[in-house]
């Protein structure tokens, strides 16, 4: 995502918000969030819960610094924005307040002063904040996967280290798919054939029929598509009836909806 004003977040997440647990540490652009849900309330559920671990001395980083509130943050256009506190377990409360602007996105009373501070790394204009990369999360919770709550996710959230697990694999590669994908976009075009988006840089050559099923290396049977309908294609998501993609029956929507035909 690329913004107007040449800000760029380092943090990028799957979900739609972001839980930090004070102002104080969202307003330090290195720190990763805690958590990510698309559920506020089960993000202020995760934020009490990390608050207590604190004040029982379960856990030795400073996660609130003179803080009885987290900050629960969207991403907009590479930016994050605050939109709500947490300050209870499965309580978020909105952020009020006069209008503002932060890199020409709206927002509301204290998130604009939290916002701009993020932009430039400074706690309210005085100086980064006093804590390191140890007072902050390795790794970001997934509150959708597996409810957020188990050991592992405890642990990983908690800067404690896991044991390490691995395995060799041996990998079958397509030496020819870059000679392939560059003929089906030749021949195709470079706008994802289901959502016409045209980003030739990330557009992918997809398979009609797929190559382990016997499916040809040519381009009758590649269609261009974007990373996110190729694999929802490969899934069962989307159907393809010999002129165009479209939606399974059942499935569930993998927007954008696609173009006109």
């Amino acid at each position: 995502m690329a913004t107007t004003s040449g800000f760029q977040d380092p943090i990028e997440l799957e979900r739609h918000y972001g839980l930090w647990n004070s102002p104080r540490h969202f307003c330090w652009n290195h720190a990763i969030p805690e958590a990510q849900s698309d559920d506020i309330d089960a993000l202020a559920e995760y934020w009490a819960r990390l608050r207590d671990d604190v004040r029982k001395h379960r856990i030795s980083r400073k996660v609130n610094i003179a803080a009885e509130q987290g900050v629960i943050a969207e991403m907009i256009d590479g930016v994050w924005i605050p939109r709500h506190y947490a300050v209870e377990p499965g309580v978020a409360d909105e952020i009020t307040g006069p209008q503002r602007r932060v890199k020409g996105i709206e927002c509301l009373g204290q998130a604009g002063t939290y916002g701009a501070a993020r932009c430039n790394n400074k706690w309210y204009g005085s100086g980064s904040a006093d804590f390191s990369d140890d007072d902050c999360p390795r790794e970001t919770v997934d509150l959708d996967v597996g409810g957020g709550g188990s050991e592992l996710a405890a642990a990983i959230a908690h800067g404690d280290e896991i044991e390490r697990s691995y395995a060799e694999r041996v990998v079958w590669q397509r030496l020819h798919q870059p000679e392939l994908r560059k003929m089906t976009l030749d021949h195709h075009g470079t706008a994802c054939a289901y959502c016409g988006l045209d980003v030739p840089q990330i557009v992918e050559a997809a398979h009609l029929v797929a190559d382990a099923e016997g499916g040809a290396a040519s381009v009758e049977n590649m269609r261009p598509m974007c990373p996110n309908h190729h694999r929802a294609y490969d899934a069962g998501l989307l159907v393809w009836d010999g002129h165009r993609f479209g939606p399974a029956d059942g499935a569930p929507p993998v927007g954008p909806a696609p173009g006109p035909a």
